[in-house]
């Protein structure tokens, strides 16, 4: 995908931030854009699937761009 093609598929994905108007209204602001290549990096126990970390770095560099823990309820 082109970087124009992921932006606007980020866009939708970043409109769900906001949880008032107020804050939309800040998300809709936000024009500096930065697309990176990321690699995303899961931990799981051996026949446990549903319980993970998820760690995503920059490809290139190797820097932390974010990270979540699931406990994988049903």
């Amino acid at each position: 995908m082109t970087d124009d093609e992921l932006i606007k598929i980020a866009r939708k994905h970043a409109g769900h931030f906001g949880q008032n108007d107020a804050e939309r209204g800040v998300v809709a602001r936000l024009t500096d854009i930065e697309v990176r290549t990321a690699a995303m990096i899961k931990f799981r126990e051996p026949g446990n699937k549903k319980q993970s970390v998820d760690v995503y770095l920059d490809r290139d560099t190797g820097e932390f761009i974010t990270g979540s823990f699931s406990l994988g309820h049903d």
